[in-house]
């Protein structure tokens, strides 16, 4: 599991997810652009909810590994997302790539 940080708080989500959000926010920044994601969290009573986080350019996040925080997030769909927009902020329309759909997180 992960903390992420951001500048409207925090939340807990899933290594995986924390560390693709956390390089989808650098790619963002790196264009200067920004982007509202959905996460999956856990709430504070400990079941699993939504989360929308304000990334990218102007809107710094830091990630730190939670632990004994019981079972990991996983959403397969939501990671295979987050990579794919990292991919396209880094890789714009017509660049070509053998980049993956999980490679960046590697």
């Amino acid at each position: 599991m992960m903390h992420i940080f951001h500048t409207s708080g925090s939340i807990l989500t899933g290594s995986d997810l924390g560390e693709a959000l956390l390089l989808y926010a650098n790619a963002l920044t790196t264009q200067r652009h920004k982007d509202t994601v959905d996460m999956l969290v856990v709430d504070e009573r400990g079941r699993t909810a939504h989360a929308a986080v304000v990334i990218g350019y102007g809107s710094p996040v830091a990630g730190f590994p939670a632990k004994g925080t019981g079972r990991e997030l996983v959403d397969p769909d939501r990671l295979d997302a987050l990579c794919r927009r990292t991919r396209d902020e880094l890789m714009p329309a017509g660049s070509t790539s053998k980049i993956g759909e999980r490679t960046l997180l590697d």
